[in-house]
């Protein structure tokens, strides 16, 4: 088998995840994978009809995109790349997807002007659009989520149940466990003796990946996909990410007891354990395999 992998050319953390998989992948029997750079934002049609060309290669026998809006330039179809891209593909496509947050929530992060927020308010009342937005990407193609509660988001929505699969993040098991390309994306979330993110979002999964594996004891905000981690194997210090004063509260608490970073230190190496790239890639080859099935 051999699989097409988008790979967005940015440094951050879904890029680093991106690479990490490639190469447990190719740790697999009878599994080849050839990288295909991304570039980051809305490109001229030209760039995804060749792109789309590469992809549809004879030798290619199934295709994985990441889907996260930043990459393809925008929200709304007029506006995005994805589309441009998405009609050319003529093989199996799997799509990892990365923010499933509703079209109202996306359009404010990306129009940063009231104007242009009023603008776009009608989109808001059209079901095409949203429709285009929230499910489509996802229900045209064999869907990767990494907790339950996002399969349940997709379903919802209209997805298949058969044709999402709920795949965790992988943790990366080596001995630089810092490299390069993270020590920036974890600079600003990392505290001497403890990993403390403000606010945690999926902007930096990755490095809250690098974290689990340095085994670095976690304080950090609890949504839908923390709780799962945490359902998982007790390996994070949650806290309430609206409430400011629990924050600091649980932050000196936790500073300064060293028997409780010990324990979550404790779970974080053997969550990491538990998800190896490893494991993910055995895991991801299984829904290529699928996606092949329905194809």
């Amino acid at each position: 088998m051999k699989i097409a992998l988008l790979k967005p050319n940015d440094a951050y953390g879904i890029s680093i995840q991106t690479q990490n998989l490639a190469d447990a992948l190719q740790e697999l029997p009878d599994t080849e994978v050839e990288i295909f750079s991304l570039a980051v934002g809305r490109q001229p049609t030209a760039y995804y009809i060749e792109l789309g060309a590469k992809l549809n290669a004879p030798e290619i026998d199934v295709i994985h995109l990441s889907h996260e809006y930043s990459f393809y330039g925008g929200v709304l179809p007029k506006e995005s790349g994805f589309w441009d891209l998405r009609y050319l593909l003529k093989k199996p496509v799997v799509l990892t997807a990365y923010n499933l947050a509703p079209m109202e929530m996306l359009l404010a992060v990306f129009n940063k002007s009231m104007a242009q927020r009023l603008k776009d308010a009608v989109h808001f009342r059209t079901k095409a659009t949203r429709d285009a937005v929230e499910i489509a990407p996802f229900a045209t193609a064999y869907t990767i989520v990494s907790t339950n509660n996002e399969r349940k988001i997709l379903i919802e929505r209209g997805a298949k149940p058969e044709y999402v699969t709920v795949i965790p993040d992988g943790i990366p098991i080596q001995s630089a466990l810092f490299s390069a390309e993270c020590a920036e994306l974890t600079a600003e979330f990392m505290d001497k003796d403890c990993f403390i993110p403000p606010v945690f979002t999926w902007r930096n999964r990755a490095a809250l990946a690098y974290a689990l594996a340095a085994g670095y004891p976690i304080l950090v905000s609890t949504t839908p996909e923390t709780q799962e981690i945490w359902s998982r194997r007790e390996c994070l210090e949650l806290y309430n990410g609206n409430n400011d004063r629990e924050f600091e509260r649980k932050c000196t608490e936790l500073t300064a007891n060293k028997e409780r970073q010990t324990a979550l230190s404790v779970q974080a190496r053997r969550y990491a354990e538990r998800y190896p790239f490893s494991r993910i890639a055995v895991l991801t080859r299984r829904a290529y395999v699928a996606a092949i099935s329905v194809f």
